[in-house]
């Protein structure tokens, strides 16, 4: 069976803007606490507590301290994901038929709709059948 699949834009693009808000946001701590995590001995700990105490100023007056900055990234990096997942849609298209009568012979067949000129399954011509119901 056929399928199609339909993209939304504006979906791949809020999606793709926030995935790159949400690595740059994961990226911003770990590159402002690398030079300390690097020369520890115990480099996840060293790192726990600098999310913690460190702080970044975005704006003077501003602050954030590097965890809040790391939860953050995280949603938003989760919440691009979601949306471009979603903003993908696979379709099947119904299969409908309909019951044709030829102008010939005047017998009748069923058929999917979507044919100009169809070849008259009894007399063998090539016609355009009457469409009887739906």
């Amino acid at each position: 069976m056929k399928r199609i699949l339909r993209r939304q834009k504006s979906g791949y693009a809020l999606s793709l803007i926030l995935c790159l808000i949400g690595l740059t946001a994961l990226f911003m701590p770990l590159w402002k606490t690398w030079p300390k995590v690097s020369s520890a001995q115990n480099p996840f700990s060293v790192f726990w507590t600098l999310l913690w105490t460190e702080q970044l100023d975005f704006i003077p007056g501003i602050e954030f301290k590097l965890a809040y900055l790391t939860i953050l990234g995280a949603i938003a990096l989760i919440f691009g994901v979601v949306i471009w997942s979603l903003s993908r849609q696979w379709f099947s298209p119904a299969r409908q038929t309909v019951l044709f009568q030829c102008p010939f012979c005047k017998k009748q067949w069923r058929a999917s709709p979507g044919k100009g000129l169809v070849l008259c399954p009894h007399c063998r011509q090539l016609v355009h059948p009457k469409m009887i119901e739906k």
